[in-house]
């Protein structure tokens, strides 16, 4: 099975985020591509509070709360943005980290995200994922001052 990025619509979603100007100048149509991505998101998350309710068996209005939607964006942004595997691991890892914490220390969970997510940004700007890429700023400052060979 071909990439998202291989196909029409995956070609065009990536222009669009890269470059849409230019996108615009070939003659595309970038509001109505946007605006159906749009759409097509909200039925994905309408289908998904559809299910949510027979599943869990009740619904409050804490659900409703923009703290649940924080921490799913937290979940990615740990994990890995653009990847379905780093949503995955951001989710596992933070809500292992949340569970013994909660048991514990409740009150101390919320600094502790804000401390994971200021970790992650600053060191793994692209989540988690990017872990066996990771080089250390101390080695790579140290790369820089090395002379290099510029002969001629």
């Amino acid at each position: 099975m071909p990439d998202a990025d291989d196909r029409p619509v995956g070609r065009l979603l990536v222009a669009t985020r890269d470059d849409e100007t230019r996108l615009r100048s070939l003659g595309y149509e970038t509001l109505r591509l946007k605006l159906g991505v749009w759409c097509l998101s909200a039925v994905l998350a309408g289908i998904a509070g559809l299910l949510y309710v027979p599943q869990v068996g009740i619904i409050n209005p804490r659900v409703l709360s923009p703290e649940l939607s924080l921490e799913i964006a937290v979940w990615v942004a740990i994990g890995g943005r653009g990847r379905l595997a780093g949503a995955v691991i951001g989710a596992v890892l933070v809500n292992a980290i949340k569970f013994s914490l909660s048991a514990t220390m409740p009150e101390l969970w919320p600094f502790v995200l804000a401390g994971l997510v200021i970790l992650v940004a600053l060191i793994f700007p692209n989540g988690l994922l990017d872990i066996g890429r990771w080089k250390p700023t101390w080695i790579s400052r140290s790369d820089a001052l090395q002379p290099k060979d510029v002969t001629p």
